[in-house]
């Protein structure tokens, strides 16, 4: 125990010393370096114009040639319409032009494509190669971080005998990041000299870069903080406030820690940038596609809805159902609803039944009863005359004052199985017409047969 503690003490001594090395230094990029970049979205783009406006010979790969074309022509992100590309940076649609001769490899597409990349660029990866990854993700079916992946991808036949893999990570938008404002991060790996090279090649006047060698903790916190920024942003959707907010945050950093120090990583991780500063900057800022989401879907919109209209990856989305499987590998408290739960709500109840749908994730959600004396309140969520069916043969029902239509009015949605069981007064749609066909003439038809006041 005491070899342990002595060692973790060692370890945040150390990565103070880093940290503070590093905010001591600044403008330390003085030397052009060779950098190839794999992914043309917005962070990915808004390093690229950072490390070409410092110096560097800068060539950005994409698997999207349109992307390619258009911002070789154009000079500008769609996504960072603020950020002009200068015209010094350079783009290619040859793998092998972007991994060959390079000082530094970066990796900057999403994290469900990080594997996918890897193999295609695996031929051309030269031994030794340092490879920086700003993805930030666990891989569903393997568990492992983004350059856990990109170890066991590259680590094929055909591949570089070894690589140095570094993980950059922090509380970095990439649209502030696009217009100079000033921010940090941090290298990570336990190869130090790597992430000390990273550190300079990366820093500059507005950009800070510190070092830690707990790559897997950091990686786990860029991951788990996606899932916590998710939840926070449908919190705020629902309507509720900045103490629910901060209760998330507070909370989220410390179940990410408790999961993170059974895995091994270092505890004094979780509250540096990588960790409760990454975290802060997602949960709070509606630049955060995360938090953007979660909003959306607090308001009503299914997961899919919301995806659409962010118009980007939403990491938290992904990193889910990793995480779940992550808090019970490690005997983490995990708190799912796997049978009918009855809890306390006002002078009433709450009634939660369990997911008894088996197709799409807008078939898995819950359903919730409020109760007050003698009145019934349903939500059925996003169901459909299926999943509607299995409900009412598995669970009993009463009959009901309000219900609220699933799907917001859908056609596939409000049966008339489900309207004959539980006999509503009165149904309530979430919301107006819109692009979606939301509610249905069907629906609105079936609702009236029912006699049901429709608001």
């Amino acid at each position: 125990m005491y070899n342990e503690t002595r060692r973790a003490a060692h370890c945040g001594a150390q990565q103070a010393r880093d940290e503070s090395r590093a905010a001591d230094s600044e403008d330390l990029n003085v030397t052009k370096r060779k950098i190839g970049i794999l992914g043309a979205g917005t962070w990915g783009m808004a390093l690229a114009r950072m490390l070409c406006v410092s110096g560097n010979d800068v060539l950005v790969w994409s698997a999207i040639e349109k992307e390619i074309d258009a911002l070789s022509s154009t000079r500008v992100h769609p996504n960072l319409p603020g950020m002009k590309i200068p015209k010094e940076l350079r783009f290619t649609k040859s793998v092998e032009e972007v991994c060959r001769d390079k000082d530094i490899l970066l990796f900057a597409v999403p994290s469900v494509f990080v594997r996918s990349t890897a193999a295609k660029a695996r031929p051309y990866v030269a031994e030794g190669q340092i490879i920086v990854d700003v993805a930030k993700g666990i891989e569903p079916d393997t568990l492992y971080t983004m350059t856990e992946v990109l170890a066991d991808e590259l680590g094929r036949e055909g591949g570089p005998k070894k690589v140095h893999l570094v993980a950059l990570s922090g509380p970095t938008h990439a649209e502030e990041v696009a217009i100079d404002l000033p921010t940090t991060i941090v290298s990570a790996s336990p190869d130090v000299e790597a992430a000390q090279f990273v550190q300079e090649v990366f820093s500059n006047s507005v950009m800070r870069v510190y070092t830690n060698e707990d790559i897997k903790g950091v990686e786990l916190s860029g991951a788990m903080k996606n899932v916590i920024a998710l939840g926070v942003g449908i919190s705020t959707g629902l309507g509720y406030g900045d103490n629910a907010r901060a209760a998330l945050i507070t909370r989220g950093i410390a179940e990410i820690a408790r999961l993170g120090v059974a895995m091994g990583c270092n505890v004094h991780t979780f509250a540096g940038l990588a960790g409760i500063g990454d975290l802060i900057v997602t949960a709070t800022s509606m630049h955060s596609r995360n938090n953007r989401a979660g909003i959306l879907i607090g308001k009503g919109e299914t997961p899919e809805q919301a995806v659409k209209e962010v118009g980007m990856v939403v990491e938290g989305m992904n990193a889910l159902p990793a995480a779940l499987e992550l808090a019970e590998r490690y005997g983490m408290d995990v708190e799912t609803v796997t049978e009918e739960t009855h809890l306390p709500f006002g002078d009433g109840e709450l009634t939660i039944f369990p997911p008894v749908g088996v197709s799409g994730s807008n078939e898995l959600g819950l359903t919730v009863l409020a109760s007050a004396g003698e009145h019934d309140f349903l939500i059925t969520g996003d169901m459909e005359r299926a999943t509607e069916k299995k409900l009412i043969e598995t669970y009993e029902l009463p009959e009901l004052d309000v219900l609220m239509a699933g799907h917001h009015g859908s056609k596939n949605s409000t049966s008339k199985e489900l309207l004959d069981t539980v006999t509503p007064g009165t149904v309530i749609i979430s919301v107006g017409s819109n692009s979606y066909g939301h509610p249905a003439e069907d629906t609105l038809r079936r609702l009236a047969r029912a006699g049901c006041n429709i608001y």
